[in-house]
């Protein structure tokens, strides 16, 4: 069972989460998946007003190293409201030290904390696709829109830059009793004075 979100296209959003959930609740490798295609989208009805409970049955009809594809029923009070054919996600390689990050953002950090105090941050997601993942778990809207501003050259170091200062800020602040944290929550600009994050 989920619930109607308020923003537009969260229902199958959140349809997709159920997938990615899956793929890292049952495999240990290639856990990281993006929806590329939908080959059938049939709606019975009006979209459900927001916090209606909808049911969501979901089966995986092929599983390959490149692809998860499902069909998916979505029902509201027993009826059937949707129903998507042919889901298809994409696969990619991620690095077994980005799995806790994936799953609970908000606990865990993608770099290491070094004797001095500093912060030592690896790329371990080996494709641009998996990259944009990171991204957007990292960095909220106005940062977004930064990043894109950057030249493609640029925007690599601009991200690890700014995920490194995020996971520093953030173990300082476990270190002194503060809960989760997701990287999104905080905000990292530049000083242009000093010429400095």
């Amino acid at each position: 069972m989920i619930a109607t979100p308020s923003a537009p296209g969260a229902l199958l959003d959140n349809v997709g989460q159920i997938l990615g959930y899956w793929i890292m609740a049952t495999r240990t490798e290639r856990t990281v998946v993006f929806p590329v295609g939908m080959r059938e989208m049939r709606f019975h009805g009006p979209h459900p007003a927001p916090g209606t409970r909808v049911g969501c049955l979901v089966r995986i009809t092929s599983l390959t190293d490149a692809f998860l594809e499902a069909d998916v029923q979505l029902t509201v009070g027993g009826t059937v409201w949707a129903e998507l054919r042919g889901w298809q996600d994409r696969r990619f390689d991620n690095d077994p030290r980005t799995r806790p990050v994936e799953r609970f953002p908000e606990r865990n950090t993608l770099s290491e904390a070094r004797p001095g105090g500093w912060t030592l941050l690896h790329e371990r997601w080996p494709d641009l696709a998996s990259r944009e993942l990171i991204m957007r778990n990292s960095l909220a809207g106005p940062e977004r829109v930064r990043y894109a501003e950057h030249a493609p050259r640029g925007r690599r170091q601009w991200l690890l830059g700014r995920i490194a200062v995020k996971d520093a800020v953030r173990r300082w602040l476990w270190d002194r009793g503060e809960g989760p944290v997701f990287p999104a929550e905080l905000r990292v600009d530049n000083d242009e004075a000093a010429g400095r994050t």
